[in-house]
């Protein structure tokens, strides 16, 4: 047996015993000898950390388990990218560093290096380029606690939900707001917009406040995401390039058909995101209950893009993990992360979210570049040059994706991710990050959903 085959199965008992899950680690019932070659125990559709938990698991509980994957990669909306010559994470990129998160021990199981990531550790600039003074970086972080306790004392007071936009404007007109709040005010509007994936009008004032989490302290696996799903994938029966068109389902089973051949099994999970269901680009036959549906069309799917730029040489002030902007306008090019105080590779990750991520889209990469370019000039001067090699993400546009996360909708409620997550027709079970009640757009939560699903099929009487 392999160190990586030792690694998970050591996670997974401890998972098992610890009670997450209600599993033993005896074999199902369920998975008796397979009388047909061709047919499984379960299909698994997408290969991001839900479906790659949830085969894991079922497989080690010995079920014959189909993997299918629409990219030519596994990791879904975690995708480590190697292009420019170092690891570079292009989606998610850190572990939220709590004790009740479970990848924190799968990555010291495979001997994943992590590292604090603070985004406290920052730099911030005004508008005309200046640097902030200290007592205005206090103020900001004054104004995120304060806000968050007087949007939680409205929502307290409110008979139907309004969006987080409308509740700051009633903020605003309830009491005298000083020339310092009101910059601070500007600049948490971008960061929360930017966290959220979506802009302030979008978001559901009474649920989304867990969410807007602006000041964490997270892990950063400093060689890439990918060294967890890789190391969850290896020895899974996995077909790539595998995208799914239509799940048909009844009383005999599941087809999922492929846009190259139909696969044939007892049961199916699948991890679509979001913005994918949202597509209908994925069709059930029969189609999903009514509830779910109004579940999937009310759900938000946020995006938030990157922007690695490389360079032949360091410009700016390499002690700080990050450079935040304070603008007029409230979502443009909020922050930057500097990379090179984790990797000394002389590169920044710019990040952008929501509407304004999603106009940049249909820009150019060099257009976007430029317009970033111009922004660090506003700090650093005109000498700031072209960056040599850069990389552009564009989630809401991929199709395998159409958005970075789920968000919770004016009149959406968290009871959405327990509609979204329920068995259809006692055949079709779903996972992902909107399915997780507790840990919604997290990777953790995605995770745990996996195990969720895997771990219903396994108690199956």
């Amino acid at each position: 047996m392999s160190h990586y085959d030792q690694s998970r199965r050591r996670f997974l008992k401890t998972v098992l015993a610890s009670g997450m899950l209600a599993a033993t680690t005896a074999p199902s019932r369920l998975f008796a000898a397979n009388k047909y070659p061709e047919k499984f125990d379960v299909i698994v559709v997408g290969a991001g950390i839900a479906g790659l938990a949830a085969a894991s698991l079922l497989q080690q509980q010995g079920a014959k388990v189909k993997l299918l994957e629409a990219r030519d990669r596994v990791g879904g909306r975690i995708w480590t990218d190697k292009s420019l010559g170092l690891a570079y994470d292009l989606g998610a990129a850190t572990m939220a560093d709590t004790p009740t998160n479970p990848l924190l021990n799968l990555a010291s199981s495979f001997e994943i290096k992590l590292i604090p990531s603070r985004y406290e550790n920052m730099q911030l600039f005004n508008p005309d380029g200046s640097v902030a003074t200290d007592s205005m970086v206090n103020d900001l972080i004054f104004t995120t606690d304060n806000l968050s306790d007087q949007f939680r004392q409205l929502s307290a007071t409110l008979h139907s939900d309004i969006s987080v936009a409308d509740g700051l404007q009633q903020y605003l007109t309830s009491q005298y707001v000083t020339a310092a709040e009101t910059k601070a005010l500007t600049l948490w509007q971008s960061l929360a917009t930017l966290m959220a994936t979506a802009d302030l009008n979008q978001l559901s004032l009474q649920h989304m406040l867990n969410q807007l989490k602006l000041f964490t302290i997270d892990r950063l696996p400093i060689e890439g995401y990918a060294q967890l799903t890789n190391q969850l994938a290896n020895g899974l029966d996995l077909s790539l390039n595998q995208a799914v068109e239509n799940i048909l389902y009844n009383g005999a089973g599941v087809t999922v058909s492929t846009d190259k051949q139909q696969y044939k099994a007892d049961y199916a999970i699948t991890t679509l995101p979001v913005g994918v269901l949202k597509s209908n680009q994925v069709t059930f036959s029969p189609p999903l209950p009514q509830e779910k549906q109004r579940v999937i069309a009310r759900l938000g799917s946020g995006v938030i893009n990157k922007i690695v730029l490389q360079y032949d040489d360091v410009f700016w002030a390499e002690q700080k993990e990050f450079f935040t902007f304070a603008s007029d306008k409230v979502t443009e090019f909020p922050v930057f992360m500097n990379s090179d105080y984790y990797h000394d590779d002389a590169s920044l990750i710019a990040y952008i979210g929501a509407g304004f991520a999603k106009e940049m889209e249909a820009r150019s990469d060099a257009s976007i570049v430029r317009a970033l370019t111009t922004k660090l000039k506003t700090c650093y001067g005109n000498a700031v040059p072209l960056p040599s090699s850069y990389k552009v993400t564009r989630w809401d546009s991929d199709p395998f994706a159409l958005g970075s996360h789920s968000y919770l909708t004016v009149g959406a409620t968290p009871a959405d991710y327990t509609v979204l997550a329920n068995t259809v027709g006692g055949r079709i079970y779903f996972a992902g990050e909107a399915t997780h009640i507790d840990q919604p757009a997290t990777v953790q939560g995605a995770y745990l959903s996996g195990l969720r699903e895997a771990d219903k099929l396994l108690t199956l009487q």
